[in-house]
Formats: structure tokens, C-alpha cells, sequence
């Protein structure tokens, strides 16, 4: 202990006796502090914002399915099982969980879309537009036209998919797709919008109409949904939320899977959850090779 105070008495003295290079010394070290933080910071929010380019458009930070949909995706492998689940109290109970913003069910299916002059094959995701807003921005990439209304039979086209149909605004289409229960559905549609992702494999081939006109397309109850994407208020919490919402679902008895990063299985958890480490360690590889410049 007295060996403490006499360096403590000695470090202080020095520190008076060359108070010029002592005052020099401390605002170096405080504007380096002051510049780690902001680095890293603004490193951090580049990282969320490189997540979020990835994933707002139309995946969402998290999507919950059934464990058996990925990767055959057959039709008949919705949220729920045979019996379902309560939409609208599984998605109220899900935007009530800290940390989310928003959640969208979904449902898919795959068939031909032809118009007067032609035909091609689409892939059908049916949505209720105000709550897919709340979790991806695809629908403000609309060129021309609007979202799909509830009711009217109306779809949007991927701009490719409406250029190689020949077909625009007002015009009529026909979708004939295999329905969950071995039937073919076929229904006449309105284009009530053309919308750019910037995917050219999405804008060739996409096609998004109202989710209860797809159910009925597909011979799918009201219960039935194939996907719900959720949106996270902060990207990296996502890893963290997909436990929660899994455990949600389990409450309920409702056999369901929630990843983060996209996927609608565990693997795609891990993906993203690499990704996260990888961005992670970026501020401190950012760090280190500032050193080396500076050496």
C-alpha cells in the first residue's frame, strides 16, 4: 500500500511538472476515444443498413413457417398444420413482442399466367398490402398503378413479367395454378399495378395479388398462410427475436418455425447469424488496419 501511494505521489508530480505535455497527452488520448466511438458507431449503423437493404425489400428479418415447408414448399405445409392458426391474434401477438415492428402473413404458389396474346409461368404471393408495408417496401417500387385491392381480383405484374406478357393497366389475365387439394384453379384477374424490385428474376416472374383471393385460388382456408415475414426494429436483434417467436408459436400448439435472416428453416438462422459475426468483427479488422497505416 505505501509503495502505491509513493508512485501515485510520483506520477502526480510529474504530471504538474510538464503540464504542457500533460495537457497535449490527454486530448490526444480523448480525441482517439472520441473517434473509436464514432468509427464504430457509424461502422455498426452501416452494418444494420447493409442488412436491411437485404432484407426489406421483400424477405423481412425473420419469417415463420412450417417446419416442414422449406425447401420442397409444398402447398399444403402451412403455419399450423391441418388446422391453421388464428391470424389475426397470432399477428397481433407478434407485433406486441418488444423489439418488432411489424408482421405480414403471406401465402405462395406457382402456375401460368396468361394474357390475350400469350402465356408464362409466375410465381404467386398473395398479401394484405397494409401489413406488408409494415415489413418490406417492394410495393413502393410501383411504376404504374397500385397494390392489389381486397376483393377486386386484381393483380400486380414484376415489369418484366408484364412486358413479356404483352399486357398494362386494366388489362385482364388469367391464373391456372395446382390448388393444395389436387384441383386446378383458374380465375380472371385485373392488373391494377406494374412494380420494379430491381431483381430481374423477381421482376420476370412475380406476380402479388390480395392473400384471401390466393387462399381461394389455392383451395387454402382463411387459416391457412405459408409464411409470416416479421420486420425488427433493429436488424441485429434478429437473431435474438426468432427464439421468442418460435417459443410464441409453441404456446399456442402451433407447430411453426422462426429464423432470422430469411430462411424458414434453422440453416437459415445460422446464415444469418455468421453474417452478423462477420460484420461484428469489421470495426475491430477496420481498427487494425488503421494501425498498420498509421505504423
Amino acid at each position: 500500500m505505501a509503495d502505491r501511494s509513493f508512485w501515485l505521489r510520483i506520477g502526480w508530480r510529474n504530471l504538474g511538472r510538464h503540464r504542457r505535455r500533460s495537457v497535449i497527452t490527454a486530448l490526444a488520448l480523448a480525441w482517439g476515444f472520441a473517434a473509436v466511438v464514432v468509427l464504430s458507431g457509424l461502422l455498426d449503423a452501416m452494418g444494420a443498413d447493409f442488412i436491411r437493404s437485404s432484407t426489406d425489400l421483400m424477405a423481412g428479418q425473420i419469417r415463420v413457417q412450417h417446419p416442414d415447408y422449406e425447401p420442397e414448399r409444398e402447398l399444403w405445409n402451412v403455419i399450423g398444420g391441418d388446422e391453421g392458426i388464428d391470424l389475426e391474434a397470432t399477428l397481433e401477438r407478434m407485433t406486441a413482442e418488444p423489439g418488432v415492428i411489424g408482421a405480414a402473413p403471406r401465402a405462395y404458389g406457382a402456375g401460368i399466367v396468361a394474357s390475350d396474346s400469350t402465356s408464362r409461368g409466375g410465381l404467386l404471393m398473395g398479401i394484405i398490402p397494409e401489413r406488408e408495408r409494415s415489413v418490406t417496401h417492394f410495393l413502393d417500387g410501383m411504376l404504374e398503378g397500385a397494390a392489389p385491392r381486397p376483393g377486386e381480383w386484381e393483380v400486380a405484374l414484376g415489369v418484366e413479367l408484364a412486358r413479356q406478357l404483352r399486357t398494362s393497366l386494366g388489362e385482364e389475365v388469367v391464373l391456372v395454378v395446382p390448388a393444395a387439394d389436387g384441383s386446378l384453379g383458374n380465375e380472371l384477374f385485373t392488373v391494377s399495378g406494374i412494380f420494379r424490385t430491381g431483381m430481374p428474376e423477381v421482376d420476370a416472374a412475380q406476380v402479388v395479388l390480395d392473400l384471401d383471393e390466393l387462399q381461394f385460388l389455392l383451395a387454402l382456408g382463411p387459416r391457412d398462410v405459408h409464411e409470416i415475414a416479421v420486420a425488427a426494429a433493429n436488424p441485429w436483434d434478429a437473431p435474438d427475436l426468432a427464439p421468442r417467436l418460435r417459443a410464441l408459436l409453441t404456446e399456442e400448439g402451433t407447430p411453426g418455425e422462426a429464423a432470422a435472416g430469411g430462411g424458414g428453416t434453422g440453416a437459415g438462422g445460422q446464415r444469418f447469424r455468421r453474417l452478423s459475426r462477420h460484420h461484428g468483427r469489421f470495426p475491430v479488422l477496420r481498427r487494425h488496419s488503421a494501425g498498420l497505416r498509421a505504423a
